[in-house]
């Protein structure tokens, strides 16, 4: 069976080559065989930058997108929402006891376990949410199209994942945007949200 890279890498090599004979006012068998070595290295170097794009824009460990791309989406899908009159929610997330862990076990067990949150998240969410590892243990999540009790249901499909992944919890604060909210406001209101569930789990 042929790679998947492989296979894209001969899609965007023959697209550069019908490219080229086209500029060229030639047909795409007249290039010959330089028209192929061409068209691969073209490919060749399209992989390479978006590889790098990727590597910009993601978080290494959890392959979440970075704090700074996260930002970038969520402000252009809160736009989006407000034009549009949809729901949407948003859930900022933490790693229970991760301090704990890194201090008893090592930081390599600490890393696991945040590698183990983007599996979750990746595994759990809609195609169309978005994640993002905001920084050290915490995450926030962007679900569009959805309220208050939908992100309830979602967070709780989260926690009871990252549970059976790991035997370690995580705790979710969740918000639905209103028309005054912009970001700082919306991930604020999910933030304390967090904190006051941690509180009453403490308290319980």
């Amino acid at each position: 069976m042929i790679a998947p890279t492989v296979e894209r890498r001969d899609l965007v090599a023959r697209a550069a080559r019908d490219r080229l004979a086209a500029v060229l006012g030639l047909h795409p068998v007249r290039l010959g065989p330089v028209d192929g070595d061409l068209a691969s290295l073209l490919a060749f170097h399209l992989e390479q930058a978006q590889e790098a794009t990727h590597l910009a824009s993601h978080d290494e460990l959890t392959g979440l997108l970075n704090r700074a791309a996260g930002r970038t989406t969520i402000e252009r899908e809160m736009k989006r929402a407000a034009r549009s009159r949809e729901t949407l929610a948003l859930l900022f997330l933490d790693v229970d006891g991760l301090k704990r862990v890194n201090d008893e076990f090592g930081h390599a067990i600490g890393d696991h376990l945040l590698a183990r949150v983007g599996e979750t998240l990746s595994d759990t969410l809609r195609p169309y949410d978005i994640a993002v590892r905001w920084g050290g243990d915490e995450f926030v999540v962007l679900l569009p199209d959805c309220g208050f009790q939908g992100a309830t249901a979602i967070a709780g499909r989260i926690s009871q994942r990252f549970a059976g992944l790991t035997g370690y919890s995580v705790t979710c604060g969740g918000a639905e945007r209103t028309a005054e909210d912009d970001f700082e406001t919306l991930v604020n209101r999910a933030d304390a949200a967090m904190y006051a569930a941690k509180r009453a789990g403490r308290t319980n």
